[in-house]
């Protein structure tokens, strides 16, 4: 009785906005932002006002663009707002860029809706094409130089992973489905409520539900279990990290805490320690690292603890000997040649070579221009305008790191952990664990820590990886097979969590197929198009 009254309310609300456009769109932004920051369900409803904008007649393709523009923003603005912590100008394009971005999928919609013969052949499934344009254009903004995922709709249910433990199977891209049939459905009981529309709606909302509680609480972590340390030294990355800062930690006295910190947990049992992205900032060429006098330090440390790897970011460069060894990202300087800067993971052990592995899905603006034969021209400003000059370097494949008991593990680096396909192949290399390091000192005491950690979540559940999560500041925690946290640290603190995490090295279907939803939306959206274009053209 309970529900009955929510959906009759809801039913009126709809009613009485759809007459103002504005009003309807402002409260689906603010609607669609409770999904990140109360439940996800509120994502369920946050696009019944857009669709219902769609049937307008009296709402032309100028105007609904318009609406469907200040709706994205909207909710970018609500979400997001705390990238201006890191950088003004980047969160202000962010935000104009990534809601003109969304506006796609909604006029291409309206512009197949408008040919009629076409969509007569679709009949009361014509919102089909709407899930089909909006999946690919989550998809395809995971792959290019723009991307920025942080609001794509499978994301929401970081915050209520317990609803979404088939993600093993669809990824994210999966619940992004699963938000958008549900708004459709919603919808489409309101235009016409009967009670065949009210069963296709209740199965489609609680049969994903059901077998999601069904497999969480079935199951179990496996396979052998190791003890893994994570660190959280909390140094400010604006005051503290840097050098030529006003209050710059010497980095001698910022490894001692680190060292320290780590001392804190540390057993002879310890097979992993995990220090945060950027934990050593001073730039070492990678081919001279190893002799570096902070190396020594950390391997006469390492030596009290034998079964010890430590894995660490630092930034890093490589010189090329040879000029057709250069990546696309090299830049040049007088006297040294060419060079790759990187933001880099590396693994060190007491008597082994250092490997690195460097970071490849970097953030736009801050670690990379986009379109680099486009921009180049820009470097000379990118300085002023808060952004770097040039990119850093890459690198091709996803790198696993190996300690001395053959346990594999991946180095995911900070906004890596957003990308689902992207982390699976580590796992498809041979990854048996998860390692994110990051700082999300940035971003302040903002939500978009907490954000940026509930993702994690979905990266275990697609993968069925446990995850060593080490923050610089913000939240550093173990992450089970099924999303469950343990040892989580507070935002601000000085910190380290030592635990025991269940390896695993089995294979979910998500990581075998990657995106594959994404790959048959962009099929389906493309013949779509075609099809249309053709009834367009010559069936008159």
């Amino acid at each position: 009785m309970h529900n009955y009254y929510i959906f009759k309310n809801l039913q009126s609300f709809i009613t009485k906005v759809q007459s103002n456009p504005l009003l309807s769109v402002l409260m689906a932004s603010i609607v669609l932002s409770l999904g990140w920051y109360v439940h996800p369900i509120f994502t369920f409803i946050g696009f019944v006002p857009l669709l219902c904008l769609f049937d307008s007649k009296e709402l032309s393709n100028k105007k609904l663009f318009f609406y469907s523009y200040i709706m994205f923003l909207v909710w970018n603005i609500l979400v997001t707002w705390w990238v201006v912590n890191s950088t003004w100008i980047g969160a202000i394009l962010a935000f104009v860029l990534n809601s003109l971005l969304m506006c796609i999928p909604v006029i291409l919609t309206r512009f197949l809706i408008n040919i009629k013969k076409f969509i007569y052949l679709l009949r009361s499934f014509k919102f089909v094409i709407f899930i089909f344009f909006w999946i690919s254009f989550e998809y395809l903004h995971m792959q290019w130089d723009l991307t920025w995922p942080w609001l794509n709709l499978g994301n929401s249910f970081g915050h209520a992973h317990y609803l979404v433990q088939w993600y093993e199977t669809t990824g994210a891209l999966g619940g992004t489905c699963w938000v958008l049939l549900i708004n459709i459905l919603i919808y489409r009981l309101l235009i016409r409520n009967n009670f065949k529309r009210k069963v296709i709606l209740f199965v489609a909302f609680i049969l994903p539900m059901l077998v999601s509680l069904v497999t969480y609480f079935t199951y179990d972590n496996k396979e052998k279990s190791i003890e893994v340390v994570v660190v959280q030294p909390n140094i400010d990355p604006f005051e503290e990290k840097f050098s030529g800062t006003s209050k710059f930690i010497p980095y001698n006295v910022q490894l001692d805490r680190m060292m320290d910190l780590s001392k804190q947990k540390m057993t002879e049992n310890t097979e992993f320690v995990f220090w945060p992205e950027t934990s050593i900032p001073q730039g070492y060429d990678e081919d001279l690292m190893s002799t570096q006098p902070e190396i020594f330090r950390i391997k006469d440390f390492l030596a009290k603890y034998p079964n010890a790897t430590l894995i660490t970011g630092a930034d890093t460069y490589k010189i090329y000997m040879k000029e057709f060894d250069k990546l696309t990202t090299s830049r040049y300087q007088e006297g040294l040649g060419w060079y790759d800067y990187f933001n880099t993971a590396v693994c060190i052990e007491n008597k082994n070579k250092l490997q690195f592995y460097h970071k490849s899905k970097l953030v736009p603006g801050v670690e990379c221009m986009p379109f680099p034969v486009l921009t180049k021209y820009l470097n000379v400003l990118a300085g002023d305008l808060g952004f770097i000059p040039g990119s850093l370097g890459t690198q091709p494949e996803r790198l696993n790191f190996v300690n001395k008991s053959r346990v594999s593990v991946a180095p995911i680096i900070c906004y890596e952990s957003i990308f689902g396909e992207f982390v699976s192949k580590y796992v498809q290399n041979g990854a048996q664990f998860l390692a994110i390091i990051t700082n999300d000192g940035w971003w302040g005491n903002t939500p978009g820590h907490t954000q940026h950690l509930a993702f994690s979540r979905l990266r275990a559940i697609e993968t069925r990886r446990p995850i060593a999560r080490a923050a610089n500041t913000g939240i550093s925690c173990f992450v089970d097979q099924k999303g469950d946290f343990s040892e989580r640290t507070n935002y601000a603190q000085q910190d380290v969590r030592k635990e025991k995490i269940f390896t695993n090295k089995s294979i979910s279907f998500y990581v075998s197929y990657g995106d594959y939803i994404g790959y048959y939306c962009v099929f389906a959206s493309f013949i779509s198009i075609i099809i249309a274009m053709f009834f367009k053209i010559f069936i008159k």
